[in-house]
Parts: structure tokens; sequence; C-alpha cells
């Protein structure tokens, strides 16, 4: 069924008559499916959590922590080393890589 369709997918915000046009669709027909699923009750659908979510989400936090703390006080030293004296130079290489590290981590 096109409704359902319709009301599970999200994809990126664009004017109607953009979507027809990019997808070949003819915008009076468009218009009136999208009338018509409208005034249809869809049944509502629950989130359950899958294996996916409980193994990626520690992982994705953990990513966002280090990035945070780890990776922009590092940024942070080598800056300061940088600012207060005066030459890119002055930062060794392994401590950019660290910054850099973490902060693809």
């Amino acid at each position: 069924m096109v409704c359902a369709v319709v009301a599970e997918k999200l994809g990126p915000r664009e004017q109607i008559a953009w979507f027809a046009r990019l997808h070949g669709v003819q915008i009076d027909k468009l218009l009136r499916e999208l009338k018509r699923c409208s005034n249809t009750i869809l049944p509502v659908v629950e989130f359950s959590p899958s294996i996916a979510d409980t193994i990626y989400r520690p992982f994705f936090l953990a990513g966002i922590v280090t990035v945070l703390t780890l990776g922009c006080m590092w940024g942070a030293i080598n800056l300061l080393t940088i600012g207060l004296k005066g030459s890119f130079s002055s930062v060794s290489y392994s401590w950019v890589l660290a910054h850099a590290h973490a902060m693809v981590f």
C-alpha cells in the first residue's frame, strides 16, 4: 500500500513539486495519493530496540565522550603550545597524531 510507504519513510525535506519533478512523478497524481493517504488511519508502530541498538549505542557514546574530552583537550593543549611558543613546529608530531586519532575515533 502506498500510504504505508509514505508514512514510514522519512526523507529529505524538499518541496513536493521538486520531489515530483526529480522522481518523474506527475504532481497531480502525487497530490491525489497524498490526500487519500492523509485520510487513512495507520497503526502506530512501537519502537523495539534490536541487537544492533544494544551493541552500537555504548560504542557511539564512548566515541562521543572520547572526542569531547580527550580529543578536544589534546587539541587545546596543542594550540596552547603553538600559541605560547609562536611556532607550529613546537608541537611534537606524535601529539598531533594523538589528537587526530582521538578525534577520528
